[in-house]
């Protein structure tokens, strides 16, 4: 089990990078790009595709490391003020839909690159770009998501079977020195 969760840290941590480096990417191509249009008066006109090409790649890349870093958007208050049981009941309802609605995803975004590669849609642009390969970092990423949310299930019935709260609340996470 600690060895599975080492993987998929060590799996988040990778996303992480990857999207940190196209973070790093696309702002020195922008830059380039403002450099161009404004000092040289020779805007390249591929800039603004792969950018946004590489947008699409951070976005979805980095869902699974947002997810294991905690980062996504979610309103915990009700929870963090019920009791320890309804908590974990209401914590475990949300993952399980959680994890079928990732799915649903990875399964809508694998027909769409399948799709892609059986006929071949290239982007209008001079660049003219398989867009399949631009959308399997969707399906890679809901994949990645599907995942985590599976382990994190795991992790929750684990404390359930040994009588903790899945989450702290803020007030036990300062208490325990979690926060």
């Amino acid at each position: 089990m600690k060895r599975a969760a080492g993987i998929l840290n060590g799996l988040s941590n990778v996303t992480g990078y990857i999207s940190a480096g196209l973070i790093i990417a696309m702002m020195c191509l922008m830059l380039y790009e403002v450099f161009m249009r404004y000092v040289v008066n020779r805007p390249p006109a591929l800039a603004d595709e792969i950018s946004a090409y590489m947008l699409v790649m951070l976005a979805y890349i980095g869902v699974a490391y947002a997810w294991r870093e905690g980062v996504h958007i979610r309103v915990s208050t009700l929870v963090e003020r019920l009791p320890r049981k309804p908590a974990n009941i209401l914590r475990s309802i949300t993952l399980f839909l959680a994890l079928i609605f990732t799915i649903a995803l990875s399964v809508a975004s694998y027909t769409l690159v399948t799709r892609g590669f059986e006929t071949g849609i290239r982007s209008s642009s001079s660049l003219r770009v398989l867009l399949a390969w631009i959308q399997l970092s969707i399906v890679i990423g809901y994949c990645l998501l599907c995942i985590m949310i599976a382990a994190d299930i795991v992790k929750a019935f684990a404390e359930i079977k040994a009588g903790r709260r899945i989450e702290l609340t803020p007030e036990e996470a300062v208490t325990k020195g979690g926060g």
